[in-house]
């Protein structure tokens, strides 16, 4: 997964407005007229996985074009205290209103790098798949699931096009999972051939989902509550309902 500027943009335009709104009034008001040029730094002050740079660099690109970024890193580097990510020269003003924003970004992504990368060592040793789920932000998911990826788990689906996802809900609705799974077999002909299920437990799985299953794996996801750990068994598919 790699992110573009053209794709990162609208996000970071937004951060600005909200951080700006009219303007900066103490930094305007200091620098006013003269607006030196000036040298700065971004670097680590704790021990992670850094993410996020190419948000930093482009609130500092935003505010001034004529800025001078060197990256001294890059996204999935573990770093420690003194670590330097960026060298910057930029106008004296632009300091001031890209500060809060390019650290926010910097700080929220290398966080999650981390944390990820911190569960992937829990079971490096074992052929367990770390992937995430679709529990984040509104508006900053393909943003999280970047992260993740730095931190070196992997995606579980980006939305629910990807694939057929059965949940408590869908289960009420169907009256099981035998019927829920049986109508969408009939009917949902379009979408990815492997079924998957969050409803229960996986000791519930071990007696209920062999009707839905298609193929064997076993996901562990991050969520902000718990690590969790589902399996799925092959079956043989399910004959086709009768047709009304």
């Amino acid at each position: 997964m790699r992110l573009n500027r053209f794709m990162i943009r609208p996000l970071v335009e937004q951060g600005l407005r909200e951080e700006l709104n009219a303007g900066d009034t103490t930094g305007g008001f200091l620098v006013w007229d003269e607006d030196p040029v000036q040298s700065g730094q971004i670097y680590a002050k704790g021990h992670g996985i850094v993410c996020g740079l190419l948000f930093a660099d482009e609130t500092i690109r935003l505010i001034d074009p004529d800025a001078q970024i060197e990256h001294c890193v890059n996204d999935g580097d573990e770093i420690a205290p003194g670590t330097v990510l960026l060298r910057i020269k930029a106008r004296a003003s632009a300091f001031f209103m890209i500060e809060r924003a390019a650290l926010d970004w910097v700080q929220q992504l290398s966080a999650i790098a981390t944390k990820t990368r911190r569960y992937l060592d829990l079971v490096r040793h074992t052929k367990v798949r770390l992937t995430d789920t679709r529990k984040g932000w509104p508006g900053l998911r393909m943003v999280q699931k970047y992260a993740v990826r730095v931190g070196g788990a992997h995606n579980h689906i980006f939305n629910l096009s990807n694939c057929v996802l059965v949940k408590d809900n869908h289960i009420k609705i169907a009256g099981s999972i035998r019927n829920a799974v049986e109508i969408l077999r009939a009917r949902a002909r379009s979408t990815p051939s492997r079924s998957r299920s969050s409803a229960r437990p996986s000791r519930w799985c071990r007696r209920h989902w062999t009707v839905a299953s298609t193929s064997s794996c076993s996901t562990t996801w991050i969520s902000r509550r718990c690590v969790r750990v589902s399996r799925w068994w092959p079956v043989a598919p399910l004959p086709k309902p009768p047709v009304a």
